[in-house]
């Protein structure tokens, strides 16, 4: 039970360092997204997704297998407080033509609800991370940028995740035959 308070301290703790958000008006409004965020600027993680389980090398086997690289750039933490969600939305390049997808990190924080659906080409995947985060499992889903994802509705706790975009190098032309 004192393991839970914790994290569940650590939760409220982390609300109140973050702000809404940095995202177009009409995403920042309450009936497409109601979320909090700590903006990669704002934030220190010293987690190495190389090192951690071999994580991002986990991802490149999983998505790009023939790619040689792929690197993260840690973007957000997003917190979901109960009644938190994101509509259905595709993840947008922010300017870098090597962003290929994002990766998720599940906290340890209990939370009910929240499942992240993943859509593609008529396949649906839904992420139901609450209990695992209650059990101390860290859970994590990547997906390809031209993937429709949501979260679904946080009804207790708070959902909070490390968000990654994913980049891999760009073929020259005649690479990609």
């Amino acid at each position: 039970i004192q393991h839970t308070c914790q994290r569940t301290t650590l939760a409220t703790h982390t609300m109140r360092h973050c702000v809404p958000p940095h995202l177009p008006p009409a995403v920042l409004d309450d009936s497409c997204r109601r979320a909090l965020a700590v903006p990669e600027g704002r934030l220190f993680c010293q987690l190495d997704l190389a090192q951690h389980g071999g994580l991002l090398e986990a991802v490149r086997r999983l998505l790009l297998p023939d790619a040689a690289l792929l690197t993260a750039r840690l973007h957000a933490l997003n917190v979901y407080p109960a009644g938190g969600f994101f509509r259905p939305h595709r993840d947008t390049p922010r300017g870098d033509s090597r962003f290929v997808g994002s990766l998720v990190l599940c906290l340890t924080v209990g939370h009910a609800g929240g499942g992240l659906r993943v859509q593609h080409g008529g396949r649906s995947v839904t992420y139901e991370w609450g209990g695992a985060a209650a059990a101390g499992e860290v859970q994590w889903a990547a997906f390809f940028s031209d993937c429709q994802h949501e979260v679904l509705l946080v009804t207790a706790g708070a959902r909070v995740t490390l968000a990654w975009e994913l980049f891999a190098p760009v073929l020259p032309p005649f690479a990609r035959v």
